[in-house]
């Protein structure tokens, strides 16, 4: 008799199964109690031995290895199968491991009798047969129990379910973890195809080397977790939500704070990975207010001061079409005074190329200003505008912000309504070889020799 232990429940019923014991029989006459979750059940069947091909359907990519065209099964991956046969009358019900040489799984079916000798057979000839992937490191066993007060009650697959649930406190580990696949039926192999969805959490601004608490929560989910962040105050954690659920009403907290995931109806699909970054010292932004050299945002400039911070940049657009990559794309925020000491300067110190994308029309297409000030690092004094912004009259950038930078013509339409600018500023747009575009009163475009003066106001993104 071969008995496996399990030792922790950590499922929900559209995702995660629980752990339990489970106990192999030899032959349909074995009876063996076990008390699980203080209910006794017995565990009964007439063993059949499997060795089953499983495909994936589609090319789904929640698994962690995945190749680019189909994903590939992990060592330690199982398969629960159980189904009807018999008119529906009877049900088998068993795990089966996975087998890296072979590139198979297999294991036992137990089935209520020897109607079927084998497992071709069986699944061939069953009203209803479903097979459910589960992961490596959360060994779930499924069986048949039956009420043993009440001998002729129909037997059951089961797989112990729970009302608690998990965070992985790493990205690959939630894609590795979480991911909830299925098929519903059997030819030659198991076709499986993805049910949930997996969301990645990147949280910026917390305090370095410190474990914080963390809950993701809905109608129907109450996931919590402590999550240790890493020495720049980063948070990495992942959890799985069945497809089809909105996210748009789910909580979070991390450390204390309620972090906005969406704003608006987002339904997750089968099979997809969210990469979702937050920022969690800036909490509901608005345009208008201030943040603070402390990195949290305030309502003006003197409720960072009541707060013991100074007000270092404005908020002038909130939403991720910023032009910069995660996690700093969620707003954009200009600082309170020009740089250079509020005197103008050139954008290059010659009218030559910048090896920028050109934007021939003010119309201009995506562009990161942060990606431009990195290009020029290596000889930033040819570049003053750029080493102004940068510098930003020693202002130092927020935790959690970017770095300073000279913000792109697509960006400064972005924060054209709300920056309030009277004067003639540099984008870090280039328009060809030897003009640059500059932004006028906040409102009109102008191409500028590169060597003429213009005035240069830092930007943030966050």
């Amino acid at each position: 008799m071969n008995t496996k232990i399990i030792f922790k429940a950590l499922a929900f019923a559209m995702l995660m199964p629980t752990m339990l014991l489970t106990t192999a029989c030899s032959n349909e006459d074995d009876v063996v109690n076990n008390a699980v979750n203080s209910q006794t059940v017995a565990h009964k069947g007439y063993a059949l031995p499997v060795t089953v091909n499983v495909t994936h359907e589609g090319d789904a990519t929640t698994r962690a290895t995945f190749d680019g065209s189909k994903l590939a099964f992990s060592a330690g991956d199982q398969l629960f199968v159980g189904g009807n046969y018999d008119d529906w009358d009877k049900r088998f019900a068993g795990t089966l491991d996975y087998d890296a040489e072979s590139g198979k799984f297999k294991g036992t079916i137990y089935t209520q009798d020897d109607t079927y000798k084998t497992y071709e057979e069986l699944f061939g000839n069953s009203d209803y047969t479903i097979a459910t992937l589960l992961p490596a490191g959360y060994k779930d066993h499924g069986y048949l129990v039956i009420n043993t007060n009440d001998p002729d009650v129909q037997y059951d697959d089961f797989v112990e379910e729970s009302n608690e649930y998990t965070l992985a406190t790493s990205k690959a580990d939630g894609v590795a973890q979480f991911s909830y696949e299925k098929s519903y039926n059997y030819n030659d192999g198991f076709a499986l195809s993805p049910e949930n969805a997996i969301l990645n959490f990147t949280i910026t601004g917390l305090a370095a080397s410190t474990s914080v608490n963390v809950s993701l929560t809905s109608m129907a989910y109450n996931i919590t977790g402590t999550v240790t962040t890493d020495a720049s105050g980063n948070a990495t954690f992942a959890a799985g939500i069945m497809a089809g659920l909105n996210l748009q009403p789910f909580s979070l907290t991390v450390g204390g704070k309620n972090i906005t995931i969406v704003s608006s109806d987002k339904v997750v699909e089968e099979g997809k990975i969210y990469n979702i970054a937050r920022n969690a010292l800036i909490v509901n932004p608005a345009v208008g207010q201030v943040i603070g050299n402390d990195g949290k945002n305030y309502a003006d400039a003197a409720a960072a001061t009541s707060a013991g911070a100074t007000a270092v940049a404005k908020i002038v657009y909130v939403g991720s079409d910023n032009g910069e990559a995660a996690p700093y794309n969620h707003g954009l925020a200009l600082a309170l005074s020009d740089a250079n000491g509020g005197s103008s300067c050139k954008w290059k110190t010659s009218q030559a190329d910048a090896g920028h994308t050109k934007q021939t029309s003010n119309t201009f297409t995506e562009e990161s200003g942060l990606q431009y000030n990195a290009m020029h690092n290596s000889e930033i004094d040819n570049y003053p505008a750029f080493k102004a912004a940068i510098a930003n009259n020693g202002t130092a950038a927020p935790t959690g912000c970017s770095a300073w930078f000279l913000a792109s013509g697509y960006q400064w339409k972005k924060m054209a309504g709300a920056a309030g600018l009277s004067n003639v500023y540099w984008s870090s747009s280039e328009r060809d070889a030897s003009k640059a575009w500059a932004f006028i009163n906040g409102s009109t475009w102008a191409q500028i020799n590169k060597d003429n003066t213009c005035r240069v106001r830092a930007c943030l993104a966050f």
